[in-house]
């Protein structure tokens, strides 16, 4: 056995926190994200050159919430058309 190696690191996107927006609209968040958001409402802001998202809890508007479900993915299409238009490749991390 001594000839075999153990590869013992976790995968870097384990220890992140990582949003992904996919081609078909899906917006994700990986799990360690998501506990962060125990009621599954979120507000993001996408910053203008699309290479930046922020996501916090406090929200000035209920229009403005997301909501996502137990699977942490919703679908937004607002923010796919915006990423589009930015010619951000899919899908996005």
């Amino acid at each position: 056995m001594n000839e075999y190696v153990v590869n013992n690191k976790k995968n870097h996107k384990t220890r992140a926190l990582v949003a992904s927006v996919f081609n078909d609209g899906s917006f994700y968040l990986n799990s360690k994200l998501f506990t962060l958001f125990p009621s599954g409402e979120i507000h993001a802001k996408l910053k203008p050159d699309g290479t930046q998202l922020v996501i916090f809890k406090d929200c000035d508007s209920e229009n403005e919430k997301l909501h996502f479900r137990k699977n942490r993915k919703i679908k937004n299409y607002h923010l796919l058309n915006l990423l589009t238009q930015l010619n951000i490749s899919f899908p996005a991390y």
